[in-house]
């Protein structure tokens, strides 16, 4: 595996969000039509710990959701196969890590996190503001699609991101390799760091400064 630096990250639970983009049955369960593998699963694992950490914190999680109309253009236009059709399996999140209620989840009908969605009013109704002083760690599946799209958008609206590799996957090294690739570049360097969920301390508990 190349070498990329990663940044060691003591974070304000009260000024960061984790993001979860994808982590569904079409990709990360053998019978999905778009299985990325042993690498997702493992990723999965991370992420469910990484989870808890957040929430015992009291830091916010954001989901993202991959769905799909059986009529959009993507599959009668452009001939693709249809996958993640709402009403099926295919967009159900992974049950280790799906969201608890309360928090909210995002739908998006593209690789776009942002495209027609209410990602940034989100964001904004938790307080996660643009600038180096907050901070979002991004999480899940395709790392070289979904989860790239979800930083370059991030980091192009001036926030502050993070992508947990450990926490992320494709189907192969060499696609988690072009991400980072990337985000190592002078374009996006400067406020995209990449980081590991080991190198994740999570400090300003949201829920003690709730009841002090």
């Amino acid at each position: 595996m190349a070498e990329f630096a990663l940044d060691r990250l003591q974070l304000n639970a009260q000024r960061s969000a984790l993001l979860v983009v994808d982590v569904e049955h079409e990709f990360c369960h053998p019978d999905g039509k778009r299985y990325l593998g042993e690498r997702a699963v493992a990723a999965v694992q991370r992420l469910q710990a990484l989870q808890a950490r957040c929430r015992e914190a009291g830091m916010p999680i954001v989901f993202m959701r991959s769905i799909r109309e059986a009529d959009d253009l993507e599959f009668t236009d452009f001939g693709r196969e249809p996958i993640l059709v709402r009403g099926t399996v295919g967009p159900e999140y992974m049950p280790e890590v799906a969201p608890l209620p309360g928090e909210p989840v995002v739908e998006k009908e593209s690789h776009d996190p942002f495209n027609g969605t209410q990602l940034l009013a989100v964001l904004d109704r938790l307080g996660i503001r643009p600038g180096a002083s907050h901070t979002v760690l991004v999480t899940g599946v395709a790392t070289h699609i979904c989860v790239t799209c979800a930083v370059i958008g991030l980091s192009v609206r001036n926030y502050q991101a993070a992508l947990v590799t450990d926490c992320s996957a494709a189907g192969s090294q060499e696609q988690e390799e072009l991400a980072y690739q990337l985000f190592s570049q002078p374009a996006y360097s400067y406020n995209v760091k990449l980081t590991t969920s080991d190198l994740v301390e999570l400090v300003g508990s949201a829920k003690l400064a709730a009841t002090a």
